[in-house]
């Protein structure tokens, strides 16, 4: 994935129904702000009416000089009943830029709110912090500006001073050994959602199905064992959603 790509879905609270995450001061997460919208298109309207609004948004975000907000649109591919059309995810490297970001959408952007709200009603929209807790497989190859993301709600089901990102964080560590494809980030629900049911996502991250299918290979074949002696139910989550993403709002590349 592209590094931008990664930071993504990198992406406030840290402690989370009493448990909390336990490391040492040195050690503690570093977490980024992410954005999701779930929008269903109006009447008449789809892909190609998202893709004009989106292009007339870009062009006056390279003018105003916002170079520093990362955007991707999601297509639900496995999901249950209550889907939405489509999901938008952005992503500011940090709460300063978030908010500088959101001042300057707020005063300027009138034009292209009004756009967007004639293609598709967005019924949702939340903000999270976010933690890398893997980062994705080395990858050489030329990325198309799709990618596949598992989102899964879940819910800590142990109480007291425990070390729930260090667990997770283990059993990454072997998927990384192992030669696992996924990027992995854990979300905590921070803005918009209002009585979540779920303490934190899952969100796992691949440059094509190809790479999900291989990990799907490694975990079917015996490491579902490995992750169950790492995780002695800490945590529970429920079946993954699975999206097709499309960048639609690179960063500037950082200079050398």
């Amino acid at each position: 994935m592209k590094k931008n790509l990664i930071a993504a879905v990198a992406a406030a609270s840290v402690f989370v129904s009493g448990a909390t995450i336990a490391q040492d001061e040195q050690e503690l997460p570093s977490f980024s702000p992410v954005e999701t919208f779930t929008c269903n298109y109006n009447e008449g309207m789809g892909s190609a009416d998202l893709d004009d609004a989106v292009d007339k948004w870009n062009k006056w975000m390279d003018k105003e000089d916002q170079t520093n907000y990362f955007a991707a649109t999601m297509i639900p591919v496995y999901h249950g009943s209550d889907t939405f059309d489509f999901g938008w995810l952005g992503f500011y490297p940090t709460g300063s830029e978030m908010g500088a970001g959101a001042d300057h959408w707020i005063a300027g952007g009138s034009e292209h709110r009004a756009n967007f709200a004639a293609v598709a009603d967005c019924e949702t929209h939340s903000g999270f912090a976010s933690t890398e807790v893997k980062a994705p497989a080395e990858n050489d190859d030329e990325n198309d500006g799709s990618f596949v993301l598992t989102f899964t709600d879940c819910t800590i089901t142990t109480d007291g001073d425990t070390d729930i990102l260090g667990a997770i964080g283990e059993w990454n560590a072997y998927k990384t050994e192992s030669g696992y494809n996924n990027g992995a980030w854990v979300m905590f629900p921070v803005y918009g959602g209002g009585g979540a049911e779920y303490d934190f996502k899952m969100v796992q991250g691949y440059d094509d199905f190809g790479d999900l299918g291989e990990d799907w290979e490694r975990y079917g074949k015996g490491d579902y064992m490995k992750d169950g002696e790492l995780n002695p139910s800490l945590y529970e989550c429920d079946d993954a959603r699975v999206y097709l993403g499309t960048v639609r709002r690179d960063m500037a590349e950082e200079e050398d």
